[in-house]
């Protein structure tokens, strides 16, 4: 017998995208590069409002336009991650990046998802001009008497939105559940319900996920998910060298193995 090395098959890397909800803060910013997407154009139609001159990074925006802007450029950046051959196992999202993600999952229309990120944006705006004291009182940052006029909107525009079969299996943060084919996200429950955290990474672990990417805003979810301490990778996916490091990371080794 001839002893020596042979190749063989390293298991194969599987990633996730999650889409995060809007930054506490209300301010996002963009890279130069990615602004050039005809999404941001939609998006200022759907807002009535310059997205790519808010996506400054530096000024505070009202939900109105946060929203929207947030779905534009996760979408942005989501196209910019396929180009880079970095194909999604799963996705999921939280707040308004769960418009986002089911959109990315190929179950909606780009335009539809930002159609509808506008239309959540300025009923949650409406919603805490009226109640301005009720944020934070509840584990979802809202409460559910306050939000139930913009829960009752969103449902209504989610369930007339024209729908496809996805390509991508999306997990609804608030349940963990992984959506048939055809099903919407419960939008209204997540203007007051928090994500599970726990229940979509057993979902991703299930689904054997190596590597997760966080679009932009990163690094709270992010952080989140690390604490969690799995045996997952997970990236910022926020600029095109991110991207770019998922997509080596993602490249399939081969593994050395003695024979003899």
């Amino acid at each position: 017998m001839v002893s020596g090395v042979r190749k063989t098959a390293a298991r194969q890397p599987r990633l996730a995208v999650v889409f995060p909800g809007e930054p506490v803060e209300r301010a996002l910013g963009a890279p130069a590069s990615w602004l050039a997407d005809s999404l941001f154009t939609d998006a200022s139609a759907c807002a009535g409002s310059d997205i790519r001159r808010a996506l400054t990074g530096r000024t505070v925006l009202g939900t109105a336009v946060v929203q929207p802007a947030l779905v534009a450029l996760q979408l942005a950046g989501f196209r910019r991650l396929l180009a880079c051959d970095a194909v999604p196992a799963l996705v999921a999202g939280q707040g308004a990046g769960e418009i986002a993600a089911w959109a990315a999952s190929g179950a909606i229309d780009d335009h539809e998802a930002l159609r509808l990120a506008a239309l959540r944006g300025a009923a949650v705006e409406l919603a805490s001009l009226v109640h301005p004291v009720t944020r934070r009182s509840s584990p979802g940052g809202w409460n559910t008497i306050a939000m139930a006029p913009a829960q009752d909107v969103l449902s209504s525009a989610a369930a007339a939105v024209p729908r496809m079969m996805r390509h991508v299996p999306q997990v609804e943060s608030a349940s963990g559940a992984v959506l048939a084919e055809d099903e919407a996200p419960d939008l209204a429950a997540q203007l007051v319900d928090p994500p599970d955290w726990r229940a979509m990474l057993d979902v991703f672990l299930r689904h054997g996920v190596t590597d997760v990417a966080v679009l932009a805003p990163a690094r709270f979810v992010r952080n989140v998910l690390r604490d969690a301490r799995v045996a997952i990778a997970f990236h910022a996916a926020e600029t095109d060298t991110d991207l770019l490091k998922i997509a080596r990371a993602l490249a399939p080794e081969e593994e050395e193995a003695q024979v003899g």
